[in-house]
């Protein structure tokens, strides 16, 4: 599930398995819609978190 990430200012876009049992499993996709969406071709979807994102 793509979802934004409310706990942090400004929220972030997350990738979330719906069966996760917190919050601790989701993968930052991009600061922004907008910002995946101009990314997405070049990098798809994340699939594990990397040094690069947000903590």
């Amino acid at each position: 599930m793509l979802t934004y990430d409310f706990r942090r200012t400004p929220p972030p876009l997350v990738l979330l398995d719906v069966s996760a049992q917190d919050w601790s499993s989701a993968i930052h996709q991009a600061t922004s819609l907008s910002a995946l969406l101009e990314q997405f071709p070049e990098t798809g979807w994340k699939w594990e978190e990397t040094d690069s994102s947000p903590s």
